[in-house]
């Protein structure tokens, strides 16, 4: 080791007072791979007996920065099957997560939008999730002005319903009442209100 540490200081002495340290191909040499070798080099003659019990250590600790990441298991996709529509009308599905205020379609995470015509039953399938805490809100509008429609008390006249089926009493359910935990491929099941 130490003869190489000698060899590859001869080179930087080449660098330094040589015409060829101006060349800029051996220049950026120099500079990438001779210094930063000579570095370690003397390092290792100077504190080789505690580097050799570091090296283990360090190559575990570097071990999972190497690792390929599995990317199926980073998001996946929630389908929602929502069942007892109407005929026909627009089916909003909103998607939530806590820092969306929940069953406000403006304010959803995402929302997918699905036209009925002739079924009671719809699909809807948000992809690339990141495994969390998501509630979900849905409402059909079937005169199509595209608002949830509600009585003189405020409740809803139109198709409407809520992750884990919740049913409101007095007010809309909160987000921890609906939320369902997602870490892997789900379908739920939501079962509209009148």
């Amino acid at each position: 080791m130490r003869w190489v540490h000698i060899g590859i200081g001869a080179i930087i002495a080449v660098y330094i007072y040589s015409p060829w340290g101006s060349l800029p191909l051996f220049k950026l040499a120099v500079q990438a791979i001779v210094l930063p070798s000579v570095i370690l080099s003397g390092l290792w003659l100077w504190k080789g007996h505690l580097l050799r019990k570091m090296v283990p250590l360090l190559f575990i600790a570097t071990l999972p920065a190497f690792t390929p990441v599995n990317s199926e298991t980073t998001t996946a996709s929630l389908t929602v099957d929502v069942k007892g529509l109407t005929k026909k009308g627009i089916l909003y599905v909103g998607l939530y997560t806590p820092a969306n205020k929940f069953a406000e379609l403006s304010d959803s995470f995402k929302t997918v939008t699905i036209s009925i015509t002739n079924q009671t039953e719809a699909l809807a399938t948000f992809t690339d999730l990141p495994p969390g805490e998501y509630a979900i809100a849905i409402y059909q509008d079937t005169n199509g002005n595209k608002k949830l429609d509600t009585n003189l008390f405020g409740y809803p006249k139109e198709p409407f319903g809520f992750s884990n089926n919740v049913k409101p009493k007095l007010s809309a359910p909160g987000f921890t009442d609906c939320r369902v935990t997602l870490s892997a491929n789900k379908t739920i099941t939501i079962n509209t209100l009148d």
